[in-house]
């Protein structure tokens, strides 16, 4: 009976001294993995060797994986570089060309001289070279933002100010359009933004607002304060859109094919996206065909 029970402590020692090792093991392998895993998700920038002696075959192949996604991500990386420098370029060369056109134009334009037929083709190269400068300046914009070229001096300010100045310079197309305009911002709210990019983000989608929506119709301008961001709705009662297009507007020149037929290059929402997100905001929409949107820009108190 004692060589049983001795027998049976002895397999019961070796069961736990086996399971520890393995356990040890196991450890070791998760230890290993997950170094792996985090080399993975920086992209592999650490330095990585191989060694055929390793007890898994999935290191090992994680090993190579992450060795051959440093090299596939440096080349997109360079790719993406390039093709951003060369649009930077593009941009900038043909800024004084398109100027000097517009300056041309317009003293063609001021010549009592010319026949009814020279007017109109003078006022159709200044139109279509007015287009051609938006879409450069918009171009060097979208280069700047991606590059990392543009840095946002944010500081805590009032928010009407800046309703104020981008109804202003929308002012001019709501009135050409007979729209009803409704502005309802409280003077004592304030936000953490940078005036001048912000500017330009609100203002292309109050710009968006008019542009899809019909004459006589409606766009109100309201700012709601929150915890920890102050939220300004932009509502029209335009085109509206649909639950599908909800990511694809924030694109980069996407155009639905519903407003093809309209001017613009399908960069405004972009833009306005991306300065946003450099303050710590973002930007939402919610929208029903036929019955208008509301693009919801959140921006940061602090």
């Amino acid at each position: 009976m004692m060589a049983v029970t001795l027998a049976l402590a002895l397999i019961c020692l070796a069961a736990a001294a086996y399971i520890i090792w393995l356990k040890r093991q196991y450890s070791n392998v998760f230890a290993k993995l997950n170094k792996l895993f985090d080399d993975a998700s920086n992209r592999g920038l650490h330095e990585v060797s191989y060694d055929e002696r390793m007890a898994s075959a999935l290191s090992e192949k994680l090993l190579r994986y992450i060795d051959a996604s440093k090299g596939h991500f440096a080349d997109v990386q360079n790719e993406r570089d390039k093709i951003k420098m060369l649009i930077s370029d593009i941009s900038h060369q043909t800024r004084t060309p398109v100027s000097n056109i517009l300056l041309y134009s317009g003293l063609l334009l001021e010549d009592s001289g010319l026949d009814e037929n020279s007017a109109q083709m003078a006022a159709d190269i200044q139109s279509q070279a007015e287009k051609l400068k938006f879409l450069t300046d918009t171009l060097v914009k979208m280069s700047r933002l991606e590059t990392g070229v543009l840095a946002m001096e944010t500081q805590v300010q009032p928010v009407k100010p800046l309703i104020s100045a981008v109804v202003s310079e929308a002012y001019p197309k709501i009135t050409e359009k007979n729209m009803a305009l409704s502005v309802r911002v409280d003077k004592n709210l304030s936000a953490n933004f940078d005036a001048k990019w912000t500017k330009e983000a609100v203002y292309n989608i109050l710009e968006n607002a008019v542009k899809y929506t019909d004459e006589g119709g409606g766009i109100t301008v309201t700012a709601t304060s929150y915890e920890m961001f102050v939220r300004l709705d932009v509502a029209d009662t335009g085109a509206g859109i649909v639950t599908e297009e909800y990511t694809d507007i924030f694109k980069r020149f996407y155009r639905s094919p519903r407003t093809r037929e309209s001017d613009g290059i399908g960069v405004g929402l972009y833009l306005a996206r991306e300065i946003l997100s450099l303050q710590g905001g973002y930007i939402k929409v919610n929208s029903e065909p036929g019955k208008g949107s509301i693009f919801s820009v959140y921006i940061p108190k602090q």
